[in-house]
C-alpha cells in the first residue's frame, strides 16, 4: 500500500503481507497436505473466522486451530465460536472433534 499524500510506502517493510479469509483456500490445502505427510499435531490457521472454517480444518487433520483476523473484527470471536461449534456437533452427533479429524 502506498500513501499517496506522504508519497511512500504505508508499511515499513514496503510490501504486507496477506491474511483473513483470502487466504483460507490455500491454508486449508496446505494443512491438507502437512497432515498427510506428518504424524505430529499441525495447527490450522489462515483465514478462520467461523465455526464452519473451524470444521473444515478438523477435517482436513488439523489438531488445533488459531484465529487471527476475527479478532479485529470481533472481540468475542473465540467465545462465539465455541458456542457455535458446540451447537453443530450437538446437531450432528458428533460426542469429540476426533470422530471427524481428517475425514477426508
Amino acid at each position: 500500500a502506498i500513501d499517496i499524500h506522504k508519497r511512500r510506502p504505508v508499511f515499513n517493510n514496503v510490501t504486507a503481507g496477506l491474511s483473513g479469509p483470502a487466504i483460507k483456500p490455500i491454508a486449508l490445502r496446505m494443512v491438507y497436505e502437512v497432515c498427510q505427510a506428518v504424524t505430529i499435531p499441525v495447527v490450522g490457521m489462515g483465514g478462520i473466522m467461523t465455526a464452519e472454517d473451524v470444521i473444515e480444518f478438523i477435517m482436513a487433520g488439523a489438531t488445533c486451530v488459531q484465529i487471527g483476523t476475527a479478532n479485529f473484527t470481533n472481540p468475542r470471536i473465540g467465545q462465539d465460536i465455541i458456542a457455535d461449534l458446540n451447537r453443530f456437533m450437538d446437531e450432528n452427533g458428533i460426542k469429540s472433534l476426533d470422530e471427524i479429524r481428517g475425514i477426508i
